[in-house]
């Protein structure tokens, strides 16, 4: 991985001196020498995907970027009216109690409350779009460290650095991918219609980004630190 490489230049660069230090380093390469098969798969799937050169800097850039739906009250609400209200609109038109204008005005709201911001959430989407397998490889990654029993404490230590409230980081992570995969459904122009029309479901999938975005962003440089010196 880039943060690995990274790590590795700075050793080089700037050897450490501290005596502490350097034979807690030691202890951490010994347990690792015995663990062949660990070894192995984390060098297989961090080799699965190319990163970028600034891949690590891009992505803790674009958790502290603007957001441009949450956390604000009104796209909490649409998120459930919309949905709600085409639905009910749908099903009182099949059964005759509304006429079929009440479904066609309230989806076509709803993609015209999309279109608003469709120029916003397509530069959004080419943004993660590009990160969203460089994500996915570092859950793979982080779910192979979480599920190794350790012996050293400075290999613990580090372990414990990817639990965040009692959630582990490769869970959290892994949901991240959902939503990104979530997101590239709107890439199929009759679903992203459908799903818009009657879900604004790409206003939907930019919240659940965000909200993310605020719930975890503050670990996640901690969570890529302890992949660069496993690395």
């Amino acid at each position: 991985t880039r943060m690995g490489m990274g790590k590795l230049a700075k050793e080089f660069l700037s050897p450490e001196m501290d005596k502490k230090i350097i034979l807690n380093h030691q202890e951490c390469i010994n347990e690792l020498d015995e663990k062949v098969e660990f070894r192995h798969q984390f060098l297989a799937k961090g080799m699965d995907v190319e990163e970028e050169p600034d891949v690590y800097k891009s992505l803790i850039d674009w958790m502290y970027e603007d957001d441009l739906f949450y956390p604000q009250t009104i796209f909490k609400l649409l998120r459930f009216v919309f949905p709600i209200l085409n639905i009910l609109c749908i099903v009182l038109a099949f059964a005759n109690i509304f006429p079929w204008s009440a479904p066609a005005l309230s989806l076509i709201l709803s993609l015209g409350i999309v279109g608003l911001y469709t120029k916003k959430i397509n530069r959004l989407h080419v943004i993660v779009s590009k990160k969203s397998k460089v994500l996915s490889k570092y859950g793979r990654l982080i779910r192979e460290i979480e599920a190794q029993e350790f012996d050293y404490y400075g290999l613990k230590q580090l372990q414990e650095k990817l639990k965040s409230k009692s959630i582990k980081a490769a869970r959290v992570v892994e949901k991240l991918s959902s939503i990104l995969n979530s997101l590239d459904s709107r890439l199929n122009i009759f679903a992203g219609v459908l799903l818009n029309a009657i879900a604004i479901w790409d206003i939907q999938q930019i919240y659940r980004l965000e909200k993310w975005k605020h719930t975890h962003r503050a670990k996640l440089a901690d969570w890529f630190d302890v992949i660069g010196q496993f690395d």
